[in-house]
């Protein structure tokens, strides 16, 4: 069983109970105690989120920093607003002008920031040194060697890599606390066991972790079950994927849908293998698949390993063709 299906967003639990201040916030200690001074303070530094993994709270914090700042603010997706005019036309204009709240700050909220182009880095560049008295500039990322030394020299770095053992042993407990109080509101019955390991396998995807709770408890009479604990991760979308070579699709398939990684190489066992009908392209498969799986403890980015495992598979597959 694989939960791929949408609901509105206003239905989703992830969204439902989406932390409103920095006190609701699931971080670590440290994390916490920074951006709760710069709050004190009434104003924050230019702030950088960096994480390959999505669903884990970037976002949020920055929704809740403009909030509690009561700032004035833009919010933009810079993957996709990545020109040259969007400077021109949006963040200079923005940056230049007064706040609309006397004399409360201003914040530009960046998200993908990693996604714009070189040229669009270049004129903000210019734009972050002209006018830094006047606007905080927040950006998430996924990758910050995508960003160019300039750039990030002037950021602080706040870094949401909570893969760390010492982190998650940090924030499991109070996940696991938070995700028995959202069941228990939504009149949930459940096998507290079972919840636990499945946020433990899933950890730290909290948007991922909720949304399969929703979906199954919805198909499952309002009950989850230890059978929460055998759902698919890997769909048959995804298995095609690698199947025709098709990296860039298999690639934007992991991050829409938040996939745990520490979960998928058994599914690929599982799921891609029995799919292979060439016997030349079975044994290389297997090899890559346990290789990858093997690195994964030791890697410093297990999302990249995984990647430089799909990236393998698909050169695999379109191999002779």
């Amino acid at each position: 069983m694989a939960f791929n299906g949408t609901l509105q967003d206003e239905f989703m639990w992830f969204q439902k109970y989406r932390p409103q201040s920095i006190d609701e916030m699931i971080l670590p200690k440290k994390t916490k105690q920074l951006i709760k001074a710069y709050l004190n303070k009434g104003v924050v530094p230019h702030l950088l989120f960096v994480s390959p993994v999505g669903g884990i709270g970037k976002s949020t914090l920055a929704n809740v920093i403009t909030s509690e700042l009561q700032a004035d603010f833009i919010e933009l997706n810079t993957s996709d607003d990545n020109g040259v005019d969007t400077i021109r036309n949006i963040l200079k204009p923005f940056a230049t002008r007064e706040s609309f709240y006397n004399d409360g700050p201003k914040i530009a909220w960046m998200d993908e920031f990693d996604g714009t182009s070189p040229k669009f880095q270049e004129a903000f560049r210019s734009l972050m040194e002209k006018y830094s008295d006047n606007v905080s500039f927040v950006a998430t990322a996924n990758y910050a060697t995508k960003i160019i030394p300039q750039i990030l020299d002037r950021f602080t770095i706040v870094d949401f890599n909570f893969n760390k053992m010492s982190v998650k042993n940090e924030m499991l407990g109070p996940l696991i606390k938070r995700v028995f109080n959202i069941l228990d509101k939504e009149n949930v019955e459940y096998d507290e066991e079972a919840v636990m390991l499945f946020v433990d396998a899933n950890f730290p995807r909290i948007r991922s972790i909720l949304k399969n709770l929703q979906m199954y408890a919805m198909s499952n009479g309002n009950i989850i079950d230890k059978g929460i604990l055998k759902i698919n991760v890997l769909d048959d979308t995804f298995i095609n994927f690698i199947l025709e070579g098709k990296y860039s699709q298999a690639k934007e398939w992991v991050f829409k849908n938040d996939i745990p990684v520490d979960v998928t190489y058994t599914e690929l066992y599982e799921r891609l293998l029995p799919k292979i009908t060439e016997k030349s392209k079975y044994a290389p498969a297997l090899i890559k698949i346990n290789q990858h799986q093997v690195w994964h403890g030791q890697a410093i980015n297990p999302e990249l390993n995984f990647l430089a495992l799909i990236m393998e598979l698909c050169l695999i597959m379109i191999q002779n063709k």
